[in-house]
């Protein structure tokens, strides 16, 4: 069976469906055998029940028809004609369908290049706009250092003119000599000590507790000067700051050396700005030993024990140990556990407030006794102030 040339198709499945269910249909002379070609071709396995009725209606039509089709070629033909236009009439939904389906598949092909395309946009975009904000920071990052550069080069200028105008402030010494600040020239003689134990001043460590000013009488500030570094402990909030500035390289703690830490205890403030005591009483007693003082304010300062400091900003025990805390020194030096730190010097206010030097000062003997009983040697006794040495040190030096 062949079909027509003039056979007008709705779309390409039709036509290649139409061709490939006509391929097998022989038309004969022998009219059974042609009838069963057709009938095995047309049998609507997955046909409806309605379609079935009508496809049993057009076998018997069909059947007919080629009972006459051997009888004149004219008949042949339109046997044909009406075969095709069955066939054509089965097939047309299911091409439809398909059509369908390739529609869809086609659409869904064309919103994945749609979204592909627009996604890969839209990250190039992003990338873009944050290459661009890099490219921004980088430029800030840039301005910055060259801000930094220009204000470095103007310091140095404004430091050249003030030597020149013999205001070196950050010189190491500015007297002829070796200056020390230490009230009673306490760092000159642990300077000796550390000398004769060959110990240079950069590998000093010290905790000075009741730092009070940066320099003036500061017994750690000589050795600061010379590379030494470590932790300065202050109540005083009003001293912080001047601490900060001139001994940047050291750790500032505003905290009150006591047995425990974080406890809030009263910290009692005199009009000339210093703190002298934590204690109602002793603070009275300073006032009724100096008449120019006054009590200026109170207020409350967290409490940090030395262990905890010995622990928390020092691998091994502080070089030099300085203690002025007016009055609590025995009950710091008790708190410590000479087992797993041991100072190399320690340096102790050992007599109580005064405005004037005693000419035959008393002693707090109890410190003396507590420190020769966990082996230390009392070095040097400077009117105020008790330094002391580890035994064990200076045998091994």
């Amino acid at each position: 069976m062949e079909i027509p040339n003039n056979a007008k198709f709705k779309s390409i499945e039709e036509e290649l469906i139409l061709k490939r269910l006509t391929e097998n249909i022989q038309i004969s002379s022998k009219k059974e055998n042609s009838f069963n070609s057709i009938e095995g071709d047309l049998q609507p396995h997955t046909a409806p029940r309605w379609k079935c009725f009508f496809y049993d209606k057009i076998r018997a039509f069909c059947k007919l028809l080629y009972s006459f089709a051997s009888r004149s070629q004219l008949l042949k033909a339109l046997v044909k004609r009406i075969v095709v236009k069955l066939i054509g009439w089965y097939i047309t939904p299911i091409v439809q369908k398909q059509s369908v389906v390739n529609t869809d598949i086609v659409q869904t092909f064309d919103e994945i290049k749609q979204s592909r395309s627009s996604y890969e946009a839209e990250l190039l975009d992003r990338l873009s706009k944050h290459e661009q904000k890099l490219l921004e920071r980088l430029g800030e990052y840039e301005n910055n250092q060259r801000n930094a550069n220009t204000a470095i080069l103007k310091l140095e200028s404004d430091m050249d003119r003030l030597r020149n105008l013999g205001l070196d402030i950050f010189s190491n010494n500015n007297d002829e000599g070796v200056k020390y600040f230490s009230q009673n020239g306490e760092d000159c003689i642990v300077n000796t000590l550390l000398s004769s134990l060959a110990i240079p001043p950069e590998k000093v460590r010290y905790l000075d507790l009741g730092a009070n000013h940066a320099k003036h009488l500061s017994n750690s500030y000589f050795f600061y000067l010379r590379g030494a570094r470590g932790v300065l402990v202050e109540p005083n909030p009003a001293l912080i700051q001047e601490l900060k500035f001139y001994r940047y390289g050291d750790i500032v703690l505003n905290r009150c050396v006591s047995e425990h830490s974080g406890e809030l205890i009263d910290f009692y403030i005199f009009d000339n700005g210093d703190g002298l005591s934590t204690d109602i009483n002793r603070a009275e007693e300073c006032l009724e030993k100096n008449n120019t003082l006054k009590m200026s304010n109170s207020i409350k300062i967290e409490t940090i024990s030395i262990m905890e400091i010995f622990e928390g900003y020092f691998e091994t025990a502080p070089t030099i140990l300085s203690i002025d805390i007016k009055g609590s020194e025995l009950t710091i030096l008790s708190s410590i556990d000479f087992s797993k730190y041991r100072p190399m010097i320690i340096i102790v206010e050992m007599i109580p407030y005064n405005t004037t030097i005693a000419m035959e000062p008393r002693k707090n003997l109890d410190i003396v006794k507590l420190l020769e009983a966990n082996n230390y040697c009392e070095m040097a006794f400077t009117g105020i102030n008790s330094i002391f040495m580890d035994k064990m040190c200076w045998r091994h030096g």
